[in-house]
């Protein structure tokens, strides 16, 4: 039985040091000033999201101190920083954390203290916002009692996983002596390409992917996106539009629709059915579901059966292998193939088919589908159904 299961999660990075930091000079306004640090991206995302909020609460000159320690998923992999920070003597702290490849302030309170204290000797894991863990001699430990097995799977179920070797990149050769393309179909020349946006909020990857399809379908139902045109062209020469404003709020709503980041990180498969269907009816419209799934695993023929039928597919994974179209030079294809270790979702709009066969006289099959992956570094391309990816569940969503 498939879990409930929240998809798209966080991910992370790097190095531990104490920073003494103080807010620059602007022409109109004076602050004292002085700064000792390395200002890599963490540093930067502190100093820019902190300023704002700080100049609404304090006036005149101001100066802020910060230390900085990292934090860890529940798998004991680099997440991101807290600092431990004072504004003219107030204290305050923030999590920043590494957002699919972007680095996003997660959390900032002023007038508090450090969740884990100070000189926290164990490592410091960050589960989600408000919720924090230590780990120490094989035990996780929250407010100094040790937590149960049970305990700890549900933790590791809802928590942002870190981006440490989320995704890998390699190059394949594939040497042949024939190549043919047995299908290639798409549902448009440009697909939709919405992405997790890491100024929309964390953990988007779902609804993301559900914007992707409302973009597809109000090219057909009308006012799907209010006052919208989704893109141009005609027939399959059809081309979607990049991300604006209009499509961001599409987002966003289907965010609040699916109840994302309310049962844990991410949002389940029912919450994207529900969601698609309080956004769908809101707009006049119906929107109902087709599995993909036989004998516990995704069926290319259904899909490619659905997608023939101007229907897109979205699938939830638990690790995904994406293919950059495949380079031709004189027998040899060198295919870069990267793998996304998270939970995702992705929709699939078109697919091929590629058959090699080789000296030896064998032939082999790669069957892909083109998708909308969400991940701005890895956006465009292909799922390549040939390689291990780890499949939860796929359903053609039909909006009429």
């Amino acid at each position: 039985m498939l879990r409930s299961k929240t998809y798209c999660r966080i991910l992370s990075l790097s190095l531990i040091f104490i920073v003494i930091i103080a807010m620059g000079i602007l022409a109109t306004t004076p602050k004292a000033y002085a700064m000792e640090l390395n200002y890599d991206e963490y540093d930067e995302v502190f100093l820019q999201s902190s300023r704002e909020i700080i100049e609404e609460r304090y006036t005149g000159e101001y100066t802020i101190a910060a230390e900085k320690e990292l934090l860890y998923d529940m798998d004991l992999k680099e997440l991101g920083y807290i600092y431990d920070f004072t504004v003219n003597g107030d204290n305050g702290f923030a999590v920043i954390i590494n957002v699919n490849n972007e680095i996003v302030l997660e959390e900032m309170f002023f007038g508090s203290e450090n969740p884990f204290g100070r000189n926290c000797e164990n490592k410091m894991i960050y589960v989600s916002q408000m919720t924090y863990l230590e780990y120490a001699d094989g035990n996780y430990m929250q407010n100094g009692r040790t937590l149960t097995l049970e305990e700890s799977e549900y933790y590791a179920e809802i928590a942002y996983a870190s981006s440490a070797g989320n995704i890998t990149t390699e190059e394949e050769s594939i040497y042949y002596t024939s190549k043919t393309v047995l299908s290639d179909f798409s549902l448009a020349y440009r697909i939709p390409s919405c992405t997790a946006e890491t100024s929309l909020g964390s953990n988007i990857c779902v609804p993301v992917a559900g914007a992707n399809i409302v973009q597809y379908y109000d090219r057909y139902c009308t006012n799907l996106i209010e006052d919208y045109t989704p893109g141009r062209g005609t027939g399959s020469i059809y081309i979607y539009n990049a991300v604006g404003e209009e499509l961001r709020e599409v987002i966003l709503q289907l965010y609040d629709d699916m109840g994302t980041n309310t049962t844990g990180a991410g949002a389940t498969v029912a919450q994207f059915k529900s969601g698609m269907e309080t956004y769908c009816n809101r707009q006049g419209y119906d929107v109902t579901y087709s599995s993909c799934i036989s004998g516990g695993t995704m069926s290319f023929s259904q899909v490619k059966s659905f997608i023939d039928a101007q229907i897109p597919v979205i699938v939830f994974m638990g690790k995904s292998v994406y293919t950059e179209d495949v380079s031709n030079g004189n027998g040899c294809d060198i295919v870069e193939n990267s793998t996304y270790f998270a939970n995702h979702s992705i929709v699939a709009f078109g697919y091929k088919e590629i058959r090699y066969t080789f000296s030896d006289g064998s032939s082999r099959n790669v069957n892909m589908l083109e998708v909308a992956t969400g991940i701005s570094s890895l956006n465009g391309g292909y799922l390549n159904l040939s390689k291990s990816n780890i499949i939860d569940d796929a359903m053609a969503v039909i909006i009429e």
